[in-house]
């Protein structure tokens, strides 16, 4: 179309000329796409950022202000912004920050500035400014450092905060105390003063709630909801960026929590690899109604706040674009996306009230972008890890409201307190020290790590942890699930389980001493905050300190210490055994009929030694045996199997609770899943695979398990494992479950809402803060789902697509508690084998047939140390699984029968021929005694013989003479025959010459017809030929 003829040629044929009077205009960020040809075709402008920059934007904006407040304002950027005055000298604080500091994503100067006129924008609008000129002005300046300081420095790590904090004292005398830095304090619109962040108050619930809904307001959520709150208002989208675990999803969810429902609906829309335009379309528009023409908005004129998370994890396509993200940037910057419709095609659908609040992880390390024309739109700042401070205040309100200090022995209160800072310990000393990896992708430990130790902890009810001793081992061996289950070497786990048992000796210690600070009661632990202080040359500099400091309870000096680095402590012997801690002691009630009357309780609760539970295991393996006579379980609960189905169980049993179970084939991940399914009391599912079997049928079974878990309210779970993925884009629905529980198009609006009435008594009686309308109930459905319906991942490390996907997906990894399945000990594998082989009947002694049994464990082992040893070598995998031991075991049951049937055969035939010989002797002997007596008769016959013999001998000379007599006589005959044979050849020899004329004469007579003799009648007087022949 470019060309001079101008005519654009369609893919079906169609020619289209474009007339004279129309031209075309491209506006791109760069010509990264571009061809030559379009180059050369069209006439090219560059426009750079410094041409224009970010100064007409304030004066634009600054002219919208009263004139009054203009010029004092304009003085105030001038003075902390400094002047643009070119490419060169785009203001001292722009360069500051490019020589000093390091933004987590990229921002340009323009969007920058926009950002901190708009959240001035919304200070203004609610600031009570003073009257008088010289005080206003003073107030203005404070306004302008804090729309500065999330506007420009929103986008820094907290060291470069320290350093952005510093520039800034350096400029101005109105900045807070030293004590505080300009992120840690806001303005009282009111007082118009500085004031530290002061998070609400919070209170433990006094009924008992799901964990996922105990969110408890922080300096840093307080500060987040501050900013949403401000650029919401203005009907302005804003974006939070943080890293993994920085409690990005959470503060939206405290933001939306404080919306008024009847006006406000929310919208989450979670982004993953997969998410193409398309769903991203379909999400948004099944929660709008059509409101007149192509106009199209929330339901009942409210409006809606689209909250997208994970907005930059669309896949980028091989341009560098990517389309998810175009089109999210046309719904924001022009209200409305084009229909898809067949009669619509192409039109553009307007869609009406609807407003963005964005979160994304940061950029780089192997993490997208987003597109610049996108980013543009959003106030953006940065979620920076909570501080230690934050994170005892989060856990420690948790702790004290489970257990009240009235209410707890005193050594028992010392040492609660002191479980926030000896988990945050642990926890910095694991982000220390287990650094993620190609082989150890998954090392990501977040605050999400931390909730579910405290999780587990608030799991159990103060009855069955009563004493500080349990209290401890409880703390322990959820550390134990969460950190230890993760790791994939033994190396890891031995290390880990070293400073586990120096943290445990450091809490108890402590704890004796007075106990652990009250950091989770509120308290500010010394060196969690950047502080201040003044160097030789009088300038005040920002310093963090880097080591976690635990105050002393007991008002002692504080106790400084670095993760490793604190003084050895010797735990004591009765915390190194392990404790075990289960739901599934308890057994369901039976009336005298048998019939079921109460389920067991889900008590969790210290289970005892391992023997005792592994026989409990036993008897529940029976059960299963039972009900599914067609899938047995033949399982070999060596102690790695018993510790691998508490973890299951364990997860199972809590709200929300989804496990990644990662091992090689044959490792029991399905089992053990299986049999701790069968324990919960939970309904098992796993999709039927087949040719056929593909998204649509997929989603057929997810809606039976949501009718199942949110309408019915039943307890279920889905088993998947990596070979039944048929598609990539079954993980996104399962991404979807995870981050939201909300899969897009799964039900019809009207029939979802349906469902969702249904559960209204549950929610009533559930929730504290119900709210009467359609959203709220059919979150509550989602809610359920979530807490009901339980997702089992099965994958196997070996599978080169599971980085991949896991980076693809985040939701597998941040929403499943991960359990690792490691090569299987010595001692399980001679379990494995001692089941295998232990009842087989072996044709040796039992000395030598438990040899051979711990033969079997140690040949594998040392298989596989051989393939570890080849990999090192030859740099190429080769596996050895648990799968191959039992196929091992199975091949050699099936040779040893085989072998022994053969031998056997063998043996009976030699044992056959050795009968037969034996009896053969035995008849040998009766045959001589037989033999003996015959020889008696045979003389007597011979006897007999010969004088028979005699007589013959006579009658034979007798009979020699008549035959001599005879022969004369014979002789004599044949003599006679031989005269009478020679007459007869002679009679013969005339008869022979005789012949033709008699079978002449006989022609002769047969030629005569009755003819002839009626004539022969008429002749009176024949002829004598015919006399002779008549």
């Amino acid at each position: 179309v470019l060309d001079d003829n101008k005519i654009l040629t369609l893919a079906n044929g169609d020619r289209i000329p474009m007339t004279d009077n129309v031209k075309l205009m491209f506006e791109v960020e760069d010509l990264r796409n571009a061809s030559p040809a379009t180059v050369s075709r069209a006439g090219i402008i560059y426009v750079s950022d410094s041409d224009l920059d970010w100064k007409p934007v304030l004066d634009a904006w600054l002219r919208k202000r009263p004139d009054a407040q203009a010029k004092m304002l304009a003085s105030s950027f001038s003075k902390y912004i400094g002047e643009c005055a070119g490419p060169k000298d785009v203001g001292h604080l722009f360069q500051f920050m490019i020589r000093r500091c390091h933004a987590v994503m990229s921002a340009s100067r323009v969007g920058m500035v926009e950002a901190t006129l708009r959240l001035l924008t919304g200070l203004l609008d609610g600031a009570d400014l003073s009257v008088s000129e010289a005080d206003a002005s003073g107030e203005l300046e404070r306004l302008v450092l804090l729309s500065i300081t999330w506007g420009i420095g929103g986008l820094l790590e907290p060291e470069d905060r320290s350093k952005f904090d510093e520039y800034l004292r350096e400029l101005s005398e109105n900045m807070p105390p030293n004590e505080m830095t300009c992120y840690e304090c806001t303005i009282n619109l009111d007082t118009m003063e500085w004031e530290p962040w002061s998070p609400p108050s919070w209170k433990y619930p006094k009924m008992e709630v799901e964990f996922s809904t105990l969110l408890v307001p922080t300096v840093d959520s307080t500060s987040a909801s501050f900013l949403l709150s401000n650029i919401h208002k203005q009907r302005a989208p804003v974006m939070m960026i943080g890293g993994s675990g920085t409690a990005k999803t959470t503060t939206a969810q405290m933001f939306f929590d404080a919306m008024d429902a009847e006006s406000m609906l929310i919208k989450r829309v979670n982004f993953s690899s997969a998410t193409t335009s398309g769903m991203f379309q379909a999400a948004v528009e099944g929660e709008l109604d059509k409101r007149g023409g192509k106009n199209f908005g929330p339901p009942s004129g409210k409006s809606m706040t689209l909250f997208l998370d994970d907005v930059s994890m669309p896949e980028v396509n091989k341009w560098g674009d990517q389309p998810t993200l175009e089109l999210v940037r046309q719904l924001v910057e022009t209200g409305g996306v084009c229909f898809l419709d067949k009669d619509k095609r192409g039109d553009f659908k307007v869609m009406e009230d609807l407003l963005y609040i964005a979160a994304m992880n940061h950029p780089g390390g192997g993490k997208n972008d987003i597109p610049n024309r996108l980013k543009r739109h959003f106030f953006i700042f940065n979620m920076t890890t909570p501080s230690q401070s934050t994170i005892f205040s989060i856990y420690g309100a948790m702790l004290a409201g489970k257990y009240p200090a009235s209410k707890v022995p005193e050594d028992f209160g010392s040492v609660a307190k002191g479980l926030p800072a000896a988990t945050v310990s642990l926890w910095t000393w694991v982000r220390q020290k287990m650094l993620p990896s190609p082989a150890k992708f998954h090392y990501i430990f977040n605050l999400r790590e931390l909730s579910r130790v405290f999780q587990g902890i608030l799991r159990v009810s103060r009855e069955s942890v009563s004493t500080a001793p349990m209290l401890t081992h409880l703390w322990r061996h959820e550390c134990q699930r969460v950190f230890m289950d993760k790791l994939v070497t033994i190396e890891d786990k031995q290390s880990f389980q070293s400073q586990l048992d120096q943290t445990t000796a450091t809490l108890l210690a402590d704890a004796r001493g007075g106990g652990l600070a009250a950091a989770g009661l509120g308290a500010e632990a010394e060196g969690s905050r950047p502080s201040t202080s003044t160097s030789q040359d009088g300038k005040k500099k920002n310093r963090r300190e880097s080591k976690a400091v635990i105050p002393n309870m007991a008002g002692g000096k504080s106790r400084a210490s670095t993760p490793g680095s604190s003084a050895m402590l010797e735990l004591e012997p009765e915390y190194t055994e392990p404790k075990y801690f289960v739901d599934f002691l308890h057994d369901d009630e039976y009336d005298e009929d048998g019939i079921l009357v109460a389920e067991a309780p889900k008590i969790y609760e210290e289970g005892g030694t391992l023997e005792f539970l592994r026989n409990r295991v036993h008897s529940f393996m029976k059960g299963y045996n039972q009900e599914n006579p067609a899938m047995k379980l033949n399982l070999v609960l060596f102690d790695d199997a018993m510790r691998h189905l508490m973890t299951i169980s364990r997860v199972l049993g809590m709200p929300r609770g989804n496990l990644m179970l990662v091992g090689v084939g044959g490792s029991g991940k399905q089992s053990l899943t299986r049999l701790a399914t069968h324990i919960a009391g939970h309904h098992p599912f796993q999709i039927a695979l087949s040719k056929s079997y593909n998204m649509n049928s997929l989603m057929d079974d997810i809606r039976v398990l949501y009718k199942l878990c949110g309408q019915q309210r039943k307890q279920a779970t889905f088993i998947f494992t990596d070979a039944e993925i048929k598609d990539e884009n079954f993980l996104e629905v399962f991404n979807s479950f995870l981050m939201t529980g909300e899969i897009a198009n799964l039900f019809p609006k009207d029939e979802l809402q349906i469902m969702a009435a249904e559960l209204r008594p549950f929610a009533v009686k559930e929730r504290p803060d119900f709210v009467e309308t359609p959203e709220f109930l059919v979150r509550y459905f989602i809610d359920s789902v979530r807490a009901n319906l339980h997702l089992v991942l099965c994958m196997s490390p070996v599978n080169v697509k599971f980085p991949e996907r896991a980076r693809k997906f985040p939701g597998l990894i941040n929403g499943c508690a991960i359990d690792w399945f490691l090569s299987w000990p010595e001692e399980a594998l001679v379990a494995v084998s001692t089941n295998f082989i232990g009842d087989m009947e072996l044709e040796c002694d039992p000395e030598t047939k438990q040899g051979v049994m711990v033969h079997m464990g140690m040949v594998h082992r040392m298989v596989v140390e051989s393939c570890a040893e080849y990999f090192q070598k030859m740099r190429r995998n080769a596996y050895q699984t648990p799968k191959s031991f039992l196929s091992f075991l199975s091949d050699y049951k099936h040779m040893y029968h085989t072998k022994i049937a053969e031998i056997d055969l063998k043996a009976s035939r030699v044992q056959m021929g050795l009968d037969k010989l034996l009896k053969g002797a035995e008849d040998v002997e009766g045959m001589k005694i037989v033999l003996a007596d015959e020889e008696i008769k045979l003389r007597h016959a011979e006897e007999a013989t010969n004088a028979m013999l005699g007589k013959l001998e006579k009658s034979s000379m007798d009979a020699k003479k008549e035959a001599d007599a005879v022969g004369k006589i014979k002789d004599a005959c044949e003599e006679d025959a031989r005269n009478i044979a020679a007459e007869k050849a002679d009679a013969e020899a005339d008869l022979a010459k005789a012949q033709p004329f008699v079978e002449e004469a006989e022609r002769a007579v047969n030629s005569i017809k009755p003819n002839d003799l009626n004539e022969l009648k008429k002749l009176t007087k024949p002829s004598d030929i015919i006399k002779l022949i008549f």
